[in-house]
């Protein structure tokens, strides 16, 4: 193959030869995977090319994304969340108004403050949940510390070096994500380029952790259930973690082709 590249075009006869890898019965199937994500793209006429042996690579604001898996699938999408917040109730199919009344009584039980806790899901995976020390500031010092104790030590440092090669991490820009001192962080992590999704601004519904969150919210708050103490709500998201199923990760995860799609196709608005 390397020598009929070096050679270039190549005539038999006057007919131009053409020369191919050869392809595995499971390499084949697993180029097969991309044929949905390509044909979408044709349809919007976005430009990509398809890499051996079977790689994705399109251009996003003049930057380049390769795509070892379609749909995301060595992706990890990691995010906190305030269980007793209701800025993402809005999907979650939960009376605002009662889980604003039980947000305030623990507040007012617990001086105010709320239970924060980090998650991720990759493939049919998920990772954690994690709970944030009680009354901790989330600056990017924090912020670091919280996935050395948790994500990188509990999880990441466990995978095979095969895996972590291909993994992307996904975060939103939050301050304490997006500064300069996280990046450098992740960076020394191995955490920079390509394997760190650029986020685009205000694009809170991209990230299929928030799916995840609205699980979590209907069987903590199921049948208007209350809570007196921030320790009972951490018991209550732990049982309701372990009963989420392999396949509505895998779902949520598999979603990520359409959305990435998609934000391409609205060029990023």
């Amino acid at each position: 193959m390397q020598a009929a590249r070096k050679k270039g075009k190549i005539l038999f006869e006057g007919h131009h030869v053409m020369f191919f890898h050869d392809i595995s019965t499971e390499l084949h199937k697993k180029r097969k995977r991309f044929n949905d994500v390509k044909q979408r793209l044709c349809d919007l006429k976005i430009d990509y090319s398809f890499m051996y042996p079977a790689k994705l690579r399109l251009l996003h604001e003049g930057k380049p994304h390769v795509f070892a898996d379609p749909a995301g699938k060595a992706l990890i999408a990691g995010d906190f969340n305030c269980t007793l917040d209701t800025k993402l109730d809005r999907s979650s199919g939960v009376d605002s108004s009662h889980v604003q009344r039980r947000k305030k009584l623990l507040q007012r039980q617990q001086g105010g403050v709320g239970l924060l806790v980090w998650a991720g899901i990759i493939k049919d995976e998920l990772v954690g949940p994690f709970r944030v020390e009680d009354g901790l500031k989330i600056n990017s010092q924090n912020y670091c510390q919280f996935l050395e104790d948790t994500f990188f030590t509990q999880w990441y440092r466990k995978k095979p070096a095969s895996f972590k090669k291909t993994m992307i991490f996904m975060q939103d820009n939050a301050p304490s994500h997006a500064s300069k001192y996280s990046n450098a962080w992740l960076a020394s992590k191995g955490l920079k380029d390509d394997r760190k999704m650029t986020w685009p601004p205000s694009s809170p519904d991209l990230n299929p952790i928030e799916n995840l969150w609205a699980l979590l919210k209907r069987e903590i708050y199921h049948e208007g259930k209350q809570y007196t103490s921030l320790n009972s709500v951490w018991e209550a998201v732990v049982a309701a973690a372990r009963k989420v199923d392999r396949q509505q990760i895998k779902k949520l995860t598999d979603s990520m082709d359409g959305r990435l799609v998609t934000v391409i196709e609205k060029k990023g608005g």
